[in-house]
Order: C-alpha cells, then structure tokens, then sequence
C-alpha cells in the first residue's frame, strides 16, 4: 500500500519536530550537566594596564585654583622718644610728655585695602610611586596635599583707604610705611588662603576630576580611587 501524500507529509512534520526536541535537549543537557551534577562554570579574570607616575607627570605637573582677596591691613610709623635710661634728659622728656614713646607730630597712619590673587594647587612632582597602588582592575592615588603657590598682589586694584599724615611734612614715612605694609598683607593673605576651607576643597576636586578624567579615558575599565594626604595643621608662613 503505497502512503498518501497528507501521510508522508505528516512522518516528515514529526520527524522534524523528533530532530528540534533532540538538539534542544542535548544543549539543555550541555548547559546545565547530568541530573545532580552542579552546572560547571569558567571564570577569566583580566589584569588591566596598571597606572604609572610617568604618565601622570606626563600629562600634569600642577593642578591649580585661584581666588582673588580683598583684605585690609594697618600700619602706623612715628619717630620715638629716646630710650629710658639713656639720660636724664631722654627720661625727663619722656616725663615731660606723658610718658608716652613717640615724637609729638611725627606719627603717621595708614589703613591699605589690599588686592591679591591667591594661587593653591596640587604640586604633583611630589607624587612617589609609592602612592600610587594598582591592583588588578582598581588604582588608587594618594595625592599631596593643597598648598599656597603664589600670591600676587594687584597696585591696581589696591588703595590706600584712609591716611593721617604727620604735622612735620619732612618726617612723613608714608612709601617706607606702605611698602612694609605690602609685605604684612602678602603673608596675612596667604595666611588666609590656609586657612580657608572651601579654597582648599576646590583645589582637591579640581585634582580629582582632572585625573580621574584621564586616567579613565586612559585606562578604560580601571576604577580609579583619589585620595590626599593629611594637610599640615599649622603651616609655617612663606615669605
């Protein structure tokens, strides 16, 4: 009996279904293992390009913020009063005035509103290779601390806000006394910037986005970690 059309159609179905069923179980099979076996599994792990002090420098040497201060800064000049002991005549004088230690009309005082503009950055030439600790996929950088570059001061925008000038003209110690003055506020503003918080903050997130964002685009993959050393907690004044 020879099989009908709709016959042979049907044995090829099922048998194609048999084929689909058997390769799907074979990989199910593979994939999972025998009943009551733990599913084998392969792990790779991949050390990633570490992160060098070259590279860095390479790029960078200093990272840097400014900020402009605007501080007032006194002085006062006179001519003094000859020394106690020095003489009858000196402690008779100094009698004869009160006591007090200065010639009448030789004083001179100056109130000067000082401009500066204040650099702090990270000075990266002190980085070590010791402070740069890479493992396998993780770097982690312990940069300097903030510190105090510059401070420029700026004549233009400086002045001198008030001025009592002494009775004797010829005694007048007012360019003497605002050069001085001009040293005291560079160390009173650097000072200041020392001092200030959000200043040193700012430089440290400036570090952190910069070489985050190189050593990322570098190393992409790497997870890169920023930390900074201790900031000393009374900094000794830079003339």
């Amino acid at each position: 009996m020879t099989p009908t059309p709709a016959l042979v159609r049907a044995l090829r179905l099922i048998s194609a279904l048999l084929i689909i069923i058997l390769a799907a179980f074979g990989l199910y099979t593979l994939l999972r293992g025998r009943p009551g076996e733990t599913p084998a599994r392969k792990t790779e792990t991949i050390a990633l390009s570490p992160v060098s002090r070259g590279e860095i420098l390479n790029e960078f040497r200093l990272i840097t913020v400014e900020r402009q201060y605007r501080i007032p800064v006194l002085g006062r000049s006179y001519k003094p009063l000859p020394e106690p002991g020095s003489g009858v005549m000196a402690q008779f004088t100094r009698d004869l005035l009160g006591g007090r230690e200065s010639v009448p009309g030789t004083t001179t005082n100056l109130v000067y509103e000082m401009v500066t503009t204040v650099t702090v950055g990270i000075d990266l030439a002190k980085l070590q290779e010791t402070d740069i600790e890479n493992s396998d996929v993780v770097t982690t950088l312990t940069l300097p601390a903030p510190e105090v570059m510059s401070v420029v001061h700026d004549p233009t925008k400086s002045r001198i806000f008030s001025q009592d000038r002494p009775a004797l003209p010829y005694l007048d110690n007012s360019a003497q006394l605002l050069e001085e003055l001009q040293k005291t506020g560079n160390l009173k503003h650097r000072s200041e910037a020392e001092a200030d918080e959000a200043l040193m903050a700012k430089a440290k997130d400036e570090a952190r986005q910069s070489l985050k964002g190189l050593l990322e685009k570098v190393h992409p993959g790497r997870e890169i970690r920023i930390l900074f050393e201790p900031e000393p907690k009374n900094p000794l004044p830079t003339p």
